[in-house]
């Protein structure tokens, strides 16, 4: 199955909690999927083209069987919003990137989750060196997601890229551009 994804709204801040996918295949079918509670953020088609995984503004990632429309899994982010999301390490592990605020300020997260485990909590929570993780992509080949984001750095506003380990989450090497 290949699946075209119509999201007008999805980077608006006040789009609704659901969204209406477009599956193509040999019938040609049409659902709407909800199951946030909030503004769906990001969305990423598996490898295979099995499965859907929306991220959301309420925190949580749902990952969805494009055949039935069903939802598989749903993993909730011990706090703060989610903006980005993507399948990882051949489609066996999801990381989810956002915020989390605290006092007077925010922190940009990664949230790391093992498809394979029933556990609904983040296997490995990290905080990244800016503000805000806006978009995550995996490196071929090399065992690593690229991350990037925005934040504050000195009262100047940056944009940061980040290189890390799928294994650990650890830094191999960060980039940041100072306006």
């Amino acid at each position: 199955i290949s699946a075209q994804v119509l999201l007008g709204n999805l980077q608006s801040h006040h789009a609704a909690p659901e969204m209406r996918l477009l599956l193509r295949n040999v019938m040609g079918t049409s659902m709407t999927l909800t199951g946030h509670s909030n503004a769906i953020t990001d969305i990423s088609v598996s490898q295979s083209g099995q499965w859907l995984v929306s991220a959301g503004e309420d925190g949580s990632i749902i990952l969805w069987d494009l055949g039935s429309g069903q939802i598989e899994k749903r993993c909730q982010a011990p706090e703060g919003k989610l903006y980005t999301v993507t399948f990882i390490d051949g489609d066996k592990k999801i990381v989810a990137g956002g915020v989390v605020f605290g006092s007077g300020d925010s922190s940009g997260i990664l949230h790391f989750w093992n498809l394979d485990a029933d556990d609904p909590e983040p296997s490995l929570s990290i905080e990244t060196e800016f503000s805000h993780v806006w978009s995550i992509c995996e490196l071929p080949s090399q065992s690593t997601i690229l991350v990037g984001g925005s934040g504050g750095y000195y009262g100047r506003k940056t944009n940061n890229l980040e290189v890390r380990s799928i294994e650990d989450g650890s830094l191999i090497k960060s980039h940041r551009v100072i306006d």
